[in-house]
């Protein structure tokens, strides 16, 4: 076992979040609900004290339809998060897609809206309102420029759109690192890392315990924790044993993490068959639609106090 050289994130212990009111990213950025954000974060901090980070998947979507209601509800939530101790992640861009599709880019948008022909780029746009008013933020942690940018191929479009990207953020002089969350493949990662400050993949199952990943880390210097882990099952028993042995192969290798995810949502992979589509993925919660604690969950907290 290789355990990691840059442990300045080796602390990060937390989740991605994604509200349980509404199954895009329009609709929960725009039909905020401010009370049951607070009410569901503060029930996650309750069940699990040693949480620190939350993954917040923000939405382009959303920012085109009302870009000042849109940032204004961004603030609110980093405020929520703050007073229960906790700091952030945003992630700015989505190229996930199921059912019901959370929202995001494509290809053939970045291929024609990315491009210097265009009078207005508004990816730029939309990073300077989200990102300027909060350079010098706290609770902020980092900055994912993208949550799995190439799950639908075209590299071509885009790595130089996510090169563009960061070269913005950095020039407009975020304190905060910047990040690009892709799936468990080496190859993936080694695509984004010069445009990471830190490297977050998305450790699944046997890549959880693969020294692949902290060998690479180990090898460019830089630090590494993982921005999704945790794999979904309807069964609670199977769902269980794998966070065991991901979060303990992980913790092992001085690596931190982000389940994903925390609460019971309407968005895809985030609940159970009665409130939707169910993939092959399962439920990936750890608090169910009622408010309680999954079966058994309390049994992973020790993981956050390591």
């Amino acid at each position: 076992m290789i355990t990691l050289n840059n442990q300045s994130f080796s602390r990060v212990r937390g989740f991605n979040y994604q509200p349980s009111y509404a199954p895009t990213g329009l609709e929960i950025w725009l039909n905020f609900d401010e009370h049951l954000i607070a009410a569901e974060l503060a029930r996650g901090k309750q069940q699990f004290p040693g949480t620190n980070a939350l993954r917040l998947w923000l939405s382009f979507d959303a920012w085109l339809r009302d870009a000042a209601r849109f940032v204004r509800n961004f603030g609110t939530t980093l405020d929520i998060l703050g007073n229960l101790g906790m700091r952030a992640m945003p992630c700015l861009f989505n190229n996930w897609h199921s059912l019901p599709d959370f929202g995001g880019i494509s290809a053939e948008m970045v291929g024609y809206w990315n491009s210097p022909r265009r009078e207005v780029n508004y990816f730029q746009r939309y990073v300077s309102d989200v990102v300027t008013p909060f350079l010098h933020d706290d609770r902020i942690f980092a900055w994912d420029l993208c949550n799995e940018p190439f799950n639908s191929g075209r590299e071509d479009a885009f790595a130089p759109w996510l090169t563009d990207l960061r070269r913005f953020v950095k020039d407009a002089g975020a304190s905060a690192p910047v990040t690009v969350g892709v799936p468990p493949d080496i190859r993936q990662l080694e695509l984004v890392e010069p445009m990471c400050d830190v490297l977050t993949p998305h450790l699944y199952g046997a890549s959880a315990a693969d020294d692949a990943f902290v060998e690479f880390a180990n090898r460019v210097g830089k630090p590494m924790f993982a921005g999704e882990t945790g794999w979904g099952s309807l069964d609670d028993n199977v769902r269980l044993e794998t966070l065991h042995q991901e979060l303990s192969s992980l913790v092992e290798r001085k690596t931190g993490f982000m389940i994903h995810v925390l609460h019971h949502s309407l968005v895809a992979d985030c609940h159970r068959a009665e409130f939707g589509p169910v993939s092959e993925v399962g439920f990936m919660g750890c608090i169910e639609a009622d408010g309680t604690l999954r079966a058994g969950y309390e049994s992973i907290r020790k993981y956050f106090t390591q």
